[in-house]
């Protein structure tokens, strides 16, 4: 199984596209600033949401990357999200995308949210499974993938 670009191709991609989009398309730079603001909460969120889900990762001494999973994370952050990281993967895009000012903007994380959510995620579960058997299928019943 070939996995896609890792999810920090995707986040650094969807950053330079939004300001690429702010530059080269000035005429939808038209959101107010209380979206802007509402941008730099969803921003910080996105960024504690990352630190939360890879702190968890590496105090239990299982990967951060693809490479084979040593053991099943269910605490902290992971009671809530079976995918912290992509949640603030969205969630920093979002922030982003406010921030920019630019309604075009809007459309990357959209974007995104949509090709981890139909393509990555579920290549990733299904490895997760196969690496983790009854465990995580266990945890996939109690816990939702986003939110």
């Amino acid at each position: 199984m070939t996995l896609p670009p890792l999810p920090l191709a995707y986040l650094f991609s969807g950053l330079a596209l939004i300001l690429l989009l702010r530059v080269f398309l000035p005429g939808l730079n038209v959101l107010a600033w209380p979206l802007a603001a509402l941008g730099s909460g969803l921003l910080a969120g996105g960024l504690l949401t990352l630190l939360a889900g890879v702190l968890a990762l590496l105090r239990r001494r299982t990967t951060v990357t693809f490479a084979r999973s040593s053991a099943l994370v269910t605490g902290g952050i992971y009671r809530w999200t079976r995918n912290p990281i992509y949640l603030a993967l969205v969630l920093i895009l979002l922030g982003a995308g406010l921030l920019s000012g630019n309604l075009a903007a809007l459309a990357v994380p959209l974007a995104a949210f949509a090709a981890l959510d139909r393509h990555f995620i579920p290549l990733e579960e299904a490895k997760t499974e196969r690496e983790l058997g009854e465990a995580y299928r266990q945890y996939r019943k109690r816990t939702r993938r986003w939110l």
